[in-house]
Protein backbone atom coordinates (compact mmCIF):
# COMPACT_ATOMS: atom_id res chain seq x y z
CA UNK A 1 0.00 0.00 0.00
CA UNK A 2 1.33 3.57 -1.11
CA UNK A 3 2.13 5.61 1.72
CA UNK A 4 -0.82 8.51 1.69
CA UNK A 5 1.70 11.19 2.11
CA UNK A 6 5.09 10.07 1.30
CA UNK A 7 7.26 11.46 -1.44
CA UNK A 8 5.49 10.36 -4.55
CA UNK A 9 1.74 11.80 -3.40
CA UNK A 10 3.69 15.05 -2.75
CA UNK A 11 5.05 15.68 -6.31
CA UNK A 12 1.58 14.93 -7.50
CA UNK A 13 -0.65 17.11 -5.33
CA UNK A 14 2.67 19.89 -5.71
CA UNK A 15 1.77 19.48 -9.40
CA UNK A 16 -1.56 20.15 -9.30
CA UNK A 17 -1.34 23.68 -7.07
CA UNK A 18 -0.22 27.22 -7.76
CA UNK A 19 3.51 26.81 -8.36
CA UNK A 20 3.81 30.86 -7.82
CA UNK A 21 2.13 30.41 -4.66
CA UNK A 22 3.90 30.54 -1.38
CA UNK A 23 3.17 29.32 2.15
CA UNK A 24 4.49 30.13 5.33
CA UNK A 25 6.57 26.87 6.90
CA UNK A 26 6.25 28.36 10.58
CA UNK A 27 2.62 28.86 10.37
CA UNK A 28 0.75 24.79 11.45
CA UNK A 29 -2.02 26.19 9.28
CA UNK A 30 -0.57 27.51 6.25
CA UNK A 31 2.89 25.25 6.10
CA UNK A 32 2.76 22.81 3.32
CA UNK A 33 3.24 19.53 4.91
CA UNK A 34 0.05 21.04 6.79
CA UNK A 35 -1.92 22.11 3.58
CA UNK A 36 -0.62 18.35 2.29
CA UNK A 37 -1.70 16.42 4.89
CA UNK A 38 -5.00 17.92 5.10
CA UNK A 39 -5.43 17.28 1.59
CA UNK A 40 -4.54 13.47 1.55
CA UNK A 41 -7.19 13.31 4.48
CA UNK A 42 -4.57 12.62 7.39
CA UNK A 43 -6.40 13.67 10.38
CA UNK A 44 -4.41 16.35 11.34
CA UNK A 45 -4.50 18.81 14.31
CA UNK A 46 -1.29 20.63 14.18
CA UNK A 47 2.42 20.30 13.01
CA UNK A 48 6.12 21.40 13.89
CA UNK A 49 8.96 21.47 12.66
CA UNK A 50 9.48 17.30 12.86
CA UNK A 51 6.29 15.72 14.03
CA UNK A 52 2.29 16.29 13.52
CA UNK A 53 -0.28 16.20 16.03
CA UNK A 54 -3.66 14.35 14.75
CA UNK A 55 -7.67 15.19 16.25
CA UNK A 56 -6.59 12.84 19.60
CA UNK A 57 -3.30 14.84 19.57
CA UNK A 58 -1.77 11.40 18.96
CA UNK A 59 2.44 12.61 18.01
CA UNK A 60 3.77 11.00 15.06
CA UNK A 61 6.96 11.66 13.26
CA UNK A 62 7.12 13.54 9.86
CA UNK A 63 9.40 12.46 7.40
CA UNK A 64 13.33 13.91 7.36
CA UNK A 65 13.12 14.19 3.57
CA UNK A 66 9.14 15.85 3.49
CA UNK A 67 10.83 18.32 6.14
CA UNK A 68 13.54 19.34 4.14
CA UNK A 69 12.05 20.18 1.55
CA UNK A 70 9.26 22.16 2.94
CA UNK A 71 11.92 24.03 5.50
CA UNK A 72 14.19 25.26 2.75
CA UNK A 73 13.63 28.32 0.64
CA UNK A 74 12.36 30.20 -1.20
CA UNK A 75 8.74 28.82 0.18
CA UNK A 76 6.70 28.46 -2.71
CA UNK A 77 4.78 25.53 -4.07
CA UNK A 78 6.91 25.68 -7.33
CA UNK A 79 10.02 25.43 -5.31
CA UNK A 80 9.19 23.40 -3.24
CA UNK A 81 8.41 20.52 -6.45
CA UNK A 82 12.01 21.02 -7.76
CA UNK A 83 13.06 20.11 -4.20
CA UNK A 84 10.71 17.11 -4.38
CA UNK A 85 11.86 16.13 -7.81
CA UNK A 86 15.47 16.62 -7.09
CA UNK A 87 15.37 14.09 -4.49
CA UNK A 88 14.00 11.26 -7.16
CA UNK A 89 16.93 12.78 -9.29
CA UNK A 90 19.46 11.25 -6.66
Amino acid sequence: MRNPVGLENLEMWLKKQPLGKGYCYGNSGTCLLHQFYSAMGMPIQKMFGEEWHDITDGVHNLDPILNDIAVKQPHTFGCALERTQEVFER
